[in-house]
């Protein structure tokens, strides 16, 4: 059928019969005669039966034409999908390749998605072709989360569709009946309708949209409906998108509190864990992976069992005949959730009120109030109970139990009571499970909840208790009208005992004229002022009056200046006294000032100074130079080398030794590289001690806290020069003075113990006066160094020096002996140096005196035989000796070639025989001289003979 003939010079046009069956003939006529080139374009359309078909295409032929040809193009339009059954006469061509002008373009559908284009060149030619619908295909991806509450049931559904082949234009859901839309959310969404289903327990949510939808599309559903759930089991309806290709997702299912929900019967479902869930939901309780659209699911509800807890903080504020009284219930609510709470409260409380949250109103019943929510609540809930009562003003016993939660199992919590007036809290009726806590044991998050005073304090752990307070408030005094807030006071002493004081009063005054201060009978007031501005002094007695300005506000702060000057009649020793305020001071601040090389001294008072008395002697040098850095370590190790190299030449001066051998060579280097740096370290660290320059402070200042109306603060203080006086450095010196008297005794007497108590007495002296001596850190460090050069490794080096070239003689003295007494006299100083810095003079006294009893042996009376031969002499004598604090132990072994009545002298006082071993053929006995006794051999058979002894 022609619809349309269009074309500029189209007049009319009609159509005919044609000459042959079944063709007809369209006849144009133009509105004047055409040459040259023309366009006609002719629009025509073909009823077609039901999908699938098979049709032969329009062909269009001018009649007369001389040469014929062109070209066709068949697309289609919407859903249809075609097919190309037969092309007699036509060259199937590239649709790109295919002539367009602009009317051949506006004819090209938007929604063609097939396009065959053909080439003809004469008229006969035939094209068919076969049409057939295109069926979109749908793949849905979802996420179903079932909810069941105390009162309704929610489906939340989020749909993923993927759609190819086709776009769409409506889209179709089986919901189940008796739910409502809450929520849906597409793009392109126009229109949504919700209609009965075939099942009774179904119904069909249509969506529409605004246009053609294709590829990714995401759906949002919520389904709710009001009912309160009753049934043991429950069965899930089921939201599917119909005709779907493929449907998978997931099903999670969730409940309030109070709800145990366990699977049943389930089927096209896979359980999965809970924490595999694609989307957060709050209380899941199962969760499931569905690969099937017709899948079901049963489960089992179960109700658990409520429990409450409540932790409650009762709080009380007592005003004037009033208490105002709060509770906060911090409920903690398991297993079924809570509607109302039913609270126990006194009958003799007026103006209860309840906050909290989702409350609904509350109502007075028997024995309490009940308080209905909106909602029901369960976990965390916090509920505020208020209420106030009165009483007489006079006092009166009032009970403080506050409101009681009737409904929760467990209860614990505190009772405070408060109150910005004083009050005498006396308990009337406490029950002994009550335990009363201090202020400072309330948690502190409760102590936000107030700023007052607590008057009583207790915490309970169940109920129910008895609290009954007897409360009596006490009598009220009157208010200070004047006080001192802060008293600054400064006196500059001169040399000559002159004493000027600057008082600064900073003072609040509330209906006062007046201050009154006292001055001392010492002193002369010249000059006071008041806020800057000279005020003339009124005496009143002893006392002299200083006008203030008037003022409404008791909180003005007036500054008032006073100056007093006085002349003490000793200049060395002053007795201060600052001026008395008639007035409660609330804090003092005075300090003393000195003239310039003058210090001043604190004796005593009613102050104590906050300034330190300072400490400049040697010994807190030494504890500051040792506490900074690395100089303790240092000393420490210099010490350690003055040891090493005293032992390491000890030790290469053995008996053994020779001189220049192996063993004096290599003791003496490495004793020389220790004693050498350990020399180096010492004398460094005397540098820097010595630097060290403590001073004494000058002046004192003190603090004193509140001080009542009238206070007197005196001070008693020593002023003098800033030198150290010849006194003050006689008593630091007596420990020197001992110690010379010491070396005095050294000098007269001879070698033994006396003079070795003697050495000790006076290192010791010089060593402790260095640390008692002011700044004599440096001091004791270079007498340190002296002594350890003195006694140790002077007498090591020596014994070094007299090493032997051959062996050495019979008596074995190769100077070993020499180093004895130093040892001894050393290890003695280094024990009374201690004793010193502990103990003091009394401890160094007793350690001389046992130093020279320990140098005293006893004698062994001697045996007096007759005259006999001369002395002989020994072949060799081996001798190694060992020290052990004040003792020289000596193992000796003797080999003598002796004839019959030869003698030899073995060991001279003081030196005694501990033990021997005698060969057949010698005898020992003692003979008797002007130094002392002497030990002998004698032989009563001639031969050689070796002889050990110690």
């Amino acid at each position: 059928e022609v619809t349309r003939v269009q074309g500029a010079p189209v007049l009319a046009w009609s159509i005919e019969a044609g000459d042959e069956p079944g063709q007809r003939k369209l006849s144009v006529k133009f509105n004047q005669p055409q040459k040259d080139t023309f366009a006609l374009q002719v629009q025509t359309q073909t009823t077609l039966g039901a999908f699938p078909l098979a049709a032969d295409t329009m062909k269009i032929a001018p009649a007369g034409a001389t040469r014929f040809g062109g070209y066709v193009r068949i697309v289609n339009d919407g859903a249809v999908r075609l097919e190309v059954l037969e092309s007699r006469g036509l060259s199937q061509i590239s649709p790109e390749q295919l002539p367009q002008t602009q009317a051949t373009q506006s004819l090209m559908p938007p929604s063609a998605g097939q396009v065959f284009a053909y080439r003809f060149s004469g008229s006969d030619f035939d094209l068919r072709v076969q049409a057939d619908n295109i069926i979109p295909e749908l793949s849905v991806s979802e996420v179903l989360s079932y909810q069941l509450g105390d009162t309704e049931l929610v489906i939340e559904g989020e749909f993923e569709l993927e759609i190819s082949e086709e776009p769409i234009r409506e889209l179709t859901l089986r919901v189940p009946a008796r739910f409502v839309v809450a929520a849906l959310a597409a793009s392109n969404l126009a229109d949504h309708t919700l209609a009965p289903g075939d099942n009774p327990d179904e119904a069909t949510l249509k969506l529409v949209y605004s246009q053609p939808v294709s590829g990714r599309q995401v759906l949002q559903l919520r389904l709710e409906r009001n009912v309160s759930f009753d049934q043991p089991t429950w069965v899930l309806p089921r939201v599917e998108v119909l005709k779907t290709k493929a449907t998978r997702g997931h099903v999670g299912i969730s409940s309030a509190a109070g709800f145990r929900l366990t699977p049943d019967a389930t089927e096209g479902l896979t359980e999965i864990a809970t924490a595999f869930f694609p989307k957060k939901v709050a209380n899941i309780q199962a969760a499931f992976r569905l690969n099937d659209p017709t899948w079901a699911a049963t489960l089992r509800i179960e109700r658990l069992p409520q429990s409450i807890q409540a932790d409650v903080f009762h709080l009380f504020s007592v005003g004037e005949a009033i208490a105002y009284g709060s509770s906060v219930m911090n409920f903690v609510i398991s297993g079924a959730p809570v509607q109302k709470f039913r609270v126990e409260l006194s009958g003799e409380y007026y103006n209860v009120e309840f906050t909290g949250r989702d409350i609904l109103n509350y109502s007075k019943v028997d024995g309490g109030y009940e308080v209905q929510l909106h909602t029901p609540v369960a976990g965390d809930y916090t509920l505020l109970a208020t209420y106030e009562r009165p009483f007489k003003p006079l006092g009166e016993t009032l009970t403080f139990v506050g409101a009681r939660p009737q409904d929760a199992q467990t209860e614990q919590g505190y009772t405070i009571v408060i109150s910005t007036y004083q009050f005498q809290v006396e308990p009337a009726n406490v029950s002994p499970g009550l335990l009363k806590v201090e202020p400072g044991e309330v948690p502190a998050a409760y102590r936000l909840f107030f700023d007052a005073p607590i008057l009583a304090a207790y915490r309970y752990t169940a109920r129910p208790f008895n609290l009954a307070l007897a409360l009596k408030p006490l009598a009220q005094a009157d208010t200070l009208q004047q006080v001192v807030d802060r008293a600054a006071l400064t006196t500059r002493i001169s040399e000559e005992g002159q004493v000027l004081t600057t008082a600064r009063y900073f003072v609040k005054n509330k209906g006062q004229s007046n201050l009154r201060v006292e001055v001392p009978a010492d002193s002369e007031l010249w000059q006071a002022t008041v806020d800057g501005k000279s005020v003339v002094p009124v005496k009143d007695g002893n006392a002299s009056l200083l006008s203030l300005p008037q003022t409404t506000d008791p909180n003005t702060v007036f500054a008032i200046e006073l100056q007093l000057a006085s002349k003490s009649r000793n200049s060395a020793q002053l007795k201060l006294q600052a001026p008395a305020v008639m007035a409660p001071v609330m804090l003092t601040e005075w300090d003393l000032q000195p003239d310039e090389n003058r210090r001043l001294v604190f004796r005593g008072g009613t102050l104590t100074p906050t300034t330190n008395a300072g400490d400049v002697s040697g010994f807190a040098g030494l504890r500051g130079f040792l506490g900074r850095g690395d100089n303790a370590l240092a000393l420490l190790s210099s010490l350690v080398l003055f040891l090493v190299g005293a032992l390491t030449w000890r030790w290469a001066a053995g008996d053994k030794t020779r001189r220049w051998s192996a063993r004096h060579w290599l003791g003496g280097l490495v004793g020389l590289v220790a004693v050498t740096c350990g020399g180096i370290m010492l004398a460094d660290l005397t540098l820097n001690a010595g630097q060290i320059h403590l001073t004494l402070p000058n002046a004192l200042r003190f603090v004193a806290p509140v001080q009542e109306s009238g206070s007197v603060l005196e001070v008693e203080v020593v002023n003098h020069a800033t030198e150290f006086g010849f006194l003050w450095l006689s008593w630091r010196a007596w420990p020197a003075v001992v110690g010379l008297l010491a070396g005095l005794v050294v000098l007269v007497a001879g070698p033994g113990g006396l003079r070795r108590a003697g050495l000790a007495i006076g290192w010791t002296g010089l060593l402790w006066t260095a640390l008692r001596w002011p700044n004599g850190a440096g001091a004791f460090l270079g007498l340190l160094m002296a002594f350890l050069v003195v006694q140790f490794i002077l007498p090591s080096l020596i014994r070094l020096c007299r090493v032997p070239r051959k062996q050495p003689d019979g008596d074995g003295n190769d100077g070993g002996d020499a180093a004895v007494p130093a040892t001894t006299a050393g290890a003695t100083v280094a024990g009374l140096i201690l004793a010193g810095l502990l103990g003091g003079a009394a401890d160094l006294k007793a350690t001389a005196q046992a130093a020279q009893q320990q140098q005293q042996q006893p004698a062994v009376p001697p045996i007096v035989l007759p005259t006999p031969r001369d002395p002989g002499m020994a072949d060799s004598v081996l001798q190694s000796a060992t020290v052990e604090k004040e003792f020289v132990t000596v193992r000796a072994t003797v080999r003598w070639r002796a004839k019959d009545g030869d003698i030899l002298p073995l060991l001279y006082a003081p030196g005694v025989l501990t033990g021997i071993e005698l060969p057949e053929g010698v005898r020992q006995f003692q003979t008797a001289t002007r130094q002392g006794s002497v030990q002998n051999l004698i032989a009563s058979v001639a031969g050689e003979y070796e002889i050990a002894f110690t």
